[in-house]
């Protein structure tokens, strides 16, 4: 009995372990480089619809007669776009140039031309930038009343602006609209290339003007019709590329000009 167990025990020890079934490791490697890819080129797809989609919605935008545009600089090989058509290339393309017109803020649409690192020219219209009871104003006081009354509405209503500091070959950005106020526009110190800067018809403070002295470059400075004042004046005085500055209906006095005196 004993010898039985023990030729049993013996046979068992002697049987050869059984072979694990491997990859090679190249094989390996090539399903990994074949994850990766399918990943990148899903991404690179997914970023382009998202691209595609942004500049369809700034096309359709609009404000008293004028259409939102956006120029393009085609990239790819000429085969491609003769396949996909140029305007559904335009989700590779690289964007240089967007003007878009919309009611209120949009975040999430500023979040994608936030994104678009080749932009140099960008305008932004938000609201109607004459409205009616505007004309019914006879005094720069009252005109800027109502204006102080709009950024108040708006005082709190994220803008989606921060989103653009990462635009830093901007060299032409434009803001117009009653709905544009001091909110997340410290983003202007991101834009060490920007020649000309205009807030026009916009109720932006002394808030906003105290980031202009980081813009070097500047050449053209509009900002007529917003509540900037004398204080706000004296933070271009190191401006000394600056050529042109419109101060129109603003409430800045005589004072406030000798802080161009360094200019001149």
């Amino acid at each position: 009995m004993s010898e039985a167990f023990a030729d049993t025990a013996a046979s068992s020890t002697d049987k050869p372990p059984r072979r694990r079934w491997r990859l090679p490791l190249a094989v390996k490697m090539c399903v990994v480089l074949l994850v990766l890819l399918t990943i990148a080129g899903g991404w690179i797809i997914w970023r382009g619809y998202r691209q595609l989609a942004a500049i369809e919605q700034i096309e359709r935008s609009k404000s008293n007669g004028f259409k939102g545009e956006v120029k393009c600089e085609p990239i790819g090989p000429a085969w491609l776009r003769g396949q996909m058509g140029a305007d559904r290339m335009r989700m590779f393309d690289r964007v240089t140039d967007v003007g878009c017109y919309l009611e209120s803020p949009n975040p999430e649409l500023f979040r994608e031309i936030g994104n678009w690192s080749d932009v140099v020219r960008l305008q932004i219209i938000l609201g109607e930038t004459h409205e009616t009871e505007f004309f019914e104003v006879n005094t720069l006081a009252d005109f800027q009343q109502l204006q102080s009354e709009r950024a108040e509405q708006n005082r709190e209503t994220e803008t989606g602006f921060k989103h653009l500091r990462r635009l830093t070959q901007l060299k032409r950005l434009s803001f117009q609209g009653l709905s544009v106020t001091d909110r997340e526009l410290d983003a202007l110190e991101n834009f060490p290339n920007l020649t000309h800067l205009s807030f026009e018809f916009t109720p932006i403070t002394d808030a906003t003007a105290r980031h202009f002295s980081k813009l070097k470059k500047l050449e053209v400075l509009r900002i007529s019709e917003t509540l900037i004042t004398d204080e706000g004046l004296g933070h271009i005085s190191g401006l000394n590329q600056l050529k042109t500055l419109d101060l129109r209906r603003t409430s800045i006095t005589d004072a406030g000009l000798k802080h161009l005196q360094a200019l001149t």
